[in-house]
């Protein structure tokens, strides 16, 4: 089967690797590069609001590859709604409910079901003005505290390092790094590293 060709968009840095990663550990896709992006079948843009900034990226997105648009916020409101249009952004997900299975489904079904900008803007409306848009929420609804090691840490872990390369760079044992990711594990809950990874995106601390 071929693999889906994907391309990550953000503003900031440190979402990108942290998306790759998620998306890169299924076999069904190919996460491809600003280079790559006129031959991507589906864009996701990640960003915490529809600002000017995530304005910008869609268009650009838009203007250079005929990939469907997927997008990912924390935030949204009913004035958004002409620019995801204008865009013709298939699909937007909660930034905070982000995971893996949640991309895969939602790849899938912006590659096969037919472009309807008028049926998103009205069920995005519905869920508005119904308060069933989790995007609304407060951030402090995802309570991420972390000490500065503990960030620096999973930080190393979003871009892909492993147990011996995030010792190095932050100049401990393998022991404690162990121990600090275990901690970690165990305090939110996680199955594993990549879980991790995921709860950081869906908090808005990648």
């Amino acid at each position: 089967m071929d693999r889906v060709l994907i391309a990550v968009c953000s503003r900031t840095m440190l979402t990108l690797p942290g998306v790759t990663r998620l998306l890169s550990a299924e076999p069904e896709l190919e996460v491809v590069g600003p280079a790559r992006i006129r031959a991507a079948q589906v864009a996701l843009v990640v960003a915490e609001e529809v600002d000017v900034d995530t304005r910008e990226i869609l268009l650009r997105v838009r203007r250079s590859s005929p990939a469907r648009l997927l997008l990912a916020v924390n935030r949204l409101t009913e004035a958004d709604l002409p620019w995801l249009a204008r865009t013709k952004v298939a699909a937007v997900l909660e930034r905070r409910e982000v995971d893996t299975p949640t991309l895969v489904a939602a790849i899938a079904a912006a590659r096969h079901a037919p472009e309807s900008p008028e049926r998103l803007a009205a069920g995005l409306r519905a869920r508005l003005a119904g308060g069933a848009v989790p995007a609304q929420r407060a951030r402090a609804d995802v309570p991420v505290r972390l000490a500065p090691r503990e960030r620096d840490l999973l930080e190393l872990l979003a871009d892909g390092y492993g147990t011996a390369e995030i010792a190095r760079r932050l100049r401990y044992s393998e022991r404690t790094v162990k121990n600090i990711v275990h901690g970690l594990l165990s305090r939110f809950e996680l199955r594993n590293r990549t879980h991790a990874v995921a709860y950081l995106l869906r908090a808005g601390a990648l």
